[in-house]
């Protein structure tokens, strides 16, 4: 059996900032993780992949604390996009950027259930 295991899918890289958009808009930009933010993850879940070998118990509690961490980084996330909204649909809002919001939506859907 091999020392490092498959821990289920990693998070999807963050989409490329080159891209060319139709519409400017805050959404644009936005990001669940940064890269280096997602090395820091992935390099704090190998270090526990390896605690477990030593010390089983201590590297299901950390591996809880980085999800707990990762689910709390993950709702800040979604309620900064959620006060977005709410501001965008305080004024008058037109089709395009209520557009490019609901895709941004979508892309963070697609990634959380990985369609």
């Amino acid at each position: 059996m091999p020392a490092e295991r498959d821990a289920g899918p990693s998070p999807a890289p963050p989409e490329s900032p080159t891209r060319p958009e139709k519409a400017s808009s805050a959404h644009d930009d936005f990001q669940v993780f940064g890269p280096s933010e997602l090395a820091g993850y992935r390099s704090r879940w190998e270090a526990i992949q390896l605690e477990f070998l030593d010390v089983p118990k201590g590297a299901a509690e950390q591996a809880d604390a980085l999800v707990g961490e990762l689910l709390g980084h993950l709702t800040e996330r979604r309620e900064a996009l959620r006060d977005d909204l709410n501001r965008r649909s305080d004024q008058d809002v037109d089709t395009e950027s209520m557009r490019v919001t609901v895709r941004n939506y979508r892309s963070r859907f697609q990634r959380l259930v990985g369609s």
